[in-house]
Parts: structure tokens; sequence; C-alpha cells
């Protein structure tokens, strides 16, 4: 997940990276809470789906409903 004319990461790879900063779960709490952040979690998830083979959403809503969960083991470098 590469910018192609730069090779910086994408913005869908940031949040992936923040869906692992913040221990698979991303709310209103969270430093980097943004509006656009339901765009790019459903890009993120189509990437996901085609790079995996996997069916359905990888994430889900919170219990609360107002943040997402990721249906995967994802965790930070320690």
């Amino acid at each position: 997940m590469a910018n192609k004319k730069n090779g910086d990461p994408t913005v869908q790879w940031e949040l992936l990276r923040t869906f692992s900063d913040e221990h698979g779960v991303l709310d209103w709490s969270s430093n980097k809470a943004d509006r656009r952040n339901q765009k790019r979690r459903e890009i993120l998830a189509t990437n996901l789906r085609d790079f995996f083979r996997i069916e359905g959403d990888p994430f889900r809503l919170t219990d609360d409903g107002k943040g997402w969960q990721a249906l995967f083991l994802i965790s930070p470098d320690e």
C-alpha cells in the first residue's frame, strides 16, 4: 500500500497502522479520529478483502456504534 508516484505509504496504510496502535479499535477517543476515516476504512476494507481473498467486512462497528473494531488480530510493533 504505497503511493505509486513517490513510494510513500497510502492513507489506508496509515489507517491500518492506526488500528494497530489502537490495538484493533478506532473510535472517537483516539487522537487519530477523523470524519474522513469512514471512507478510508471502506477503501482499506476493500483492499484487505482483495489482497487476502476474504469475504465480508474485516471491521465491525463497536458495541456502542461509535467506532470500528478489526475482526483480525493486529497490534503495534513493540
